[in-house]
């Protein structure tokens, strides 16, 4: 009986041939670093987090794994306009409510939202190939440390 530690090594080794990347050890710590987050980390935060697993790997490296990953399909960016990147693992059609205070962000669902539309025609012929909206506002936890 293989191991969940195996499993999930053999896991990434298939979605890596299927993608045309080779499967590398850093690759799939910075990998299981982000579909393990329960946020929508940085690169730097993963840098922070992959250095207890693999203390010599450089932010640099990060950066390379996530844009890889990214241009591959394996990750999306959570926002494009943000300071810094920020990766997504869900892969799935979603918004996200953005904290103005804290900067955290948490998905909703793309049945839990009216999807905008237009009144009228866009600018100098801009196509729009996906809606995706954030909602500005305070979470719970900055709100308690406030009050």
């Amino acid at each position: 009986m293989q191991s969940s530690h195996t499993e999930t090594i053999d896991a990434f080794r298939r979605l890596c041939r299927q993608k045309g990347i080779a499967a590398t050890h850093q690759r799939h710590t910075v990998y299981q670093c982000v579909m393990n987050s329960k946020d929508h980390p940085t690169p730097e935060l993963i840098y922070e987090r992959v250095r207890e697993e693999f203390p010599f790997i450089s932010l640099a490296t990060v950066y390379k794994c996530l844009h890889t990953f990214i241009d591959v399909g394996l990750l999306k960016p959570a926002s494009l306009h943000h300071a810094s990147l920020r990766v997504d693992p869900n892969l799935h059609r979603h918004h996200h409510l953005v904290c103005k205070i804290c900067g955290s962000m948490t998905d909703v669902g793309d049945d839990q939202i009216v999807q905008p539309r237009f009144v009228g025609k866009l600018p100098r012929g801009f196509r729009v190939e996906a809606i995706a909206v954030e909602v500005i506002g305070t979470c719970a936890d900055c709100q308690q440390q406030v009050q």
